[in-house]
């Protein structure tokens, strides 16, 4: 998991009890509508990383997840300054809370805890008065909420380490780590001996969360995962899938033109640990020990037909 995202995956964490973890805000009624949102305001459009909503004591938080130490005064201006209307209007507020005019909206700001301290002077300097969420491996706080603000504030222990990788990855990350988890989809795709992956396939099996993700974030992703794909199949894999690009009447894809679970079974073994080397050249490496999604070796995928769990990686 990206460092940069472990804000976004605790949020998750809290509003669902995942993992080890409490569940805070899910026990505050709150639940998740959308990842990578837009949303219209007076001084300026923003992308919501994460809407979450309830119904009882109807409340809109947005939430602006930072990965790194400080909060930019302009973009926090803007999310203080969203109303439903704004949120209504770009398509981002929850069908169930459109006829309710009692909504109110909330603007929460989520980074690391090794981080609270840079991230509360950022806003003491910049002025930004609204709650701020941490989350580390062992803990989590919520603080600066108004006692009007209908939303409470937590401050506990947990022993869930960090929170479970919805988001591995995003439409920012680097294509390296775009393939880290692309390529062992695909040596799974042989072992099930597939013959069509189609790029929105492997979008949705690698980012847990993409059903909740916004169009735009959506496309970006798609795109992203569209051009690793393509080089894969013009590098080492282009023996065994080719890449077809959409049209009008079809979605990008991947054609697998063959697989070692169809080979004779003497020879399947010496198949896969070719294939085991070409998925390490692919990822830069030496040897094909991909932490988390490739746990197991392209044997174990073509009898499993699957992946292994993922794995967090430390706090900064």
């Amino acid at each position: 998991m990206d460092p940069r995202l472990i804000p976004l995956n605790g949020l998750i964490a809290l509003a669902r009890g995942d993992g080890l973890w409490p569940r805070p805000l899910g026990d505050q009624g709150l639940q998740i509508h959308l990842f990578e949102a837009p949303v219209f305001t007076e001084v300026g459009n923003i992308t919501a990383d994460a809407v979450l909503y309830r119904l009882e004591s109807p409340l809109v938080v947005l939430a602006e997840c930072k990965g790194g130490r400080n909060v930019s005064a302009l973009q926090a201006r803007r999310y203080l300054s969203a109303n439903v209307e704004g949120i209504f209007a770009a398509g981002s507020l929850p069908s169930t809370l459109r006829d309710r005019d009692d909504t109110r909206v909330i603007a929460v700001f989520v980074g690391n805890e090794t981080h609270r301290s840079d991230l509360e002077a950022s806003m003491t300097q910049h002025r930004i008065q609204a709650p701020l969420l941490t989350v580390g491996r062992d803990g989590a706080r919520l603080t600066g909420v108004e006692p009007s603000s209908t939303l409470d504030a937590f401050e506990l222990a947990h022993q869930g380490g960090l929170p479970p990788a919805r988001f591995p990855i995003d439409q920012l990350s680097p294509a390296e780590e775009i393939r880290e988890l692309v390529v062992p989809s695909l040596v799974a795709a042989q072992a099930r001996q597939d013959e069509i992956v189609d790029v929105e396939a492997l979008c949705r099996e690698v980012l847990p969360e993409w059903s909740l993700l916004g169009k735009e974030a959506q496309r970006e992703f798609r795109a992203r995962v569209d051009d690793v794909v393509r080089r894969l199949a013009e590098g080492d894999f282009g023996a065994h899938f080719r890449y077809e690009p959409g049209t009008k009447a079809s979605q990008p894809r991947i054609r697998v033109l063959d697989t070692p679970a169809a080979s004779d079974p003497r020879g399947t073994p010496q198949g896969w640990q070719a294939q085991q080397r070409r998925a390490a050249r692919a990822l830069g490496r030496q040897r094909p020990q991909i932490e988390g999604q490739l746990a197991l070796s392209l044997e174990d995928l073509a009898q499993a037909g699957g992946l292994g769990g993922e794995e967090g990686v430390p706090d900064e």
